[in-house]
């Protein structure tokens, strides 16, 4: 791609470092060939530190998008990210210290989000929006594939059933992998309940990053 001219790849990956390990000698192959290729890609924060950073810029990154979903730090155990807002605040500054367009994904509604939640995401919006330069915000979605929808016990809610095909000796895999469920939260919001919930937790999350000129 480098002989017919390619300046920049635009890589469609879960994250490019899944593997600390993988990334780092993809990053030293890139460096060593010397392609001199800017490159996107999403990014997780636990497999990083700053020595891989360093090393992503040098092998071309010029924007990384991060997936944490939540400012809630009750949330974010909750749902078992593996990361804290401390982790998310390092890896940002790091990245952004660097020049690397740091790009983050919301999720609004997650189950058992409540009110306090969706503020303290505003809040550490507000405290970050120094070092992120874009964002994108989505309505929770319960996809087949998930940990929520394999173990909902889990994360206390009851599935209601999918959405669409009946039938699923039909379907594909991977339209399997993509289809959503209504669900209730155990203790909390059924259905109906929760839908109202998920949109006033967009409104308050898009409120905030208006606010901020964000979007």
């Amino acid at each position: 791609i480098k002989e017919l001219g390619v300046t920049g790849v635009y890589f469609v990956n879960s994250n490019f470092n899944n593997s600390y390990k993988f990334a780092d000698e993809l990053c030293s192959m890139l460096i060593k060939a010397r392609l001199n290729l800017l490159w996107c890609d999403c990014a997780n924060f636990r497999e990083l530190d700053e020595a891989l950073l360093r090393k992503m810029k040098l092998a071309g990154a010029v924007k990384l998008t991060f997936g944490f979903e939540t400012g809630s730090s009750r949330l974010l155990r909750f749902i078992r990210k593996g990361i804290t807002k401390e982790l998310i605040e390092k890896h940002l500054r790091s990245s952004n210290a660097l020049g690397i367009w740091n790009s983050i994904e919301l999720i609004a509604g997650l189950p058992h989000e409540t009110g306090a939640d969706i503020q303290e995401t505003r809040d550490f919006l507000k405290r970050i929006s120094a070092l992120t330069d874009s964002y994108s915000l989505s309505r929770f979605r319960l996809y087949s594939a998930s940990p929520f929808a394999r173990t909902p016990a889990r994360f206390g809610i009851r599935l209601r059933g999918r959405k669409t095909g009946d039938d699923n000796s039909l379907l594909s895999a991977a339209v399997m992998r993509h289809m959503t469920s209504d669900f209730d939260e155990i203790g909390g919001p059924s259905w109906p309940a929760k839908v109202k919930q998920i949109y006033a937790s967009e409104r308050s999350l898009n409120e905030a990053l208006y606010e901020q000129k964000c979007l």
